[in-house]
């Protein structure tokens, strides 16, 4: 899935910078060679990404739960004492 990524990523890129020499060469076909490098970056290549990406993401990092709440809630307390407030 790597390979994949990156493989899109430098297509995208090459069509981007082949529209930007077809641009300062005054050709017409620029502007497809833009368009398709720009859909292929964020409509291909970024979800695909985000999907190969998504496995490795730990989520219950982030969750809140009950006891969390508490414990920050028991530490504010502490710092409020100890600071004097």
């Amino acid at each position: 899935m790597k390979y994949i990524v990156i493989f899109c990523a430098l297509i995208s890129l090459f069509l981007i910078l082949t529209g930007v020499y077809f641009y300062i060469q005054d050709n017409l076909i620029y502007n497809k060679l833009f368009g398709f490098g720009t859909i292929g970056l964020f409509f291909i290549t970024f979800p695909l990404f985000l999907f190969w990406r998504r496995n490795k993401f730990d989520r219950n990092k982030y969750i809140w739960n009950n006891e969390e709440r508490e414990n920050l809630k028991q530490n504010k307390k502490t710092e409020e004492r100890n600071s004097g407030f």
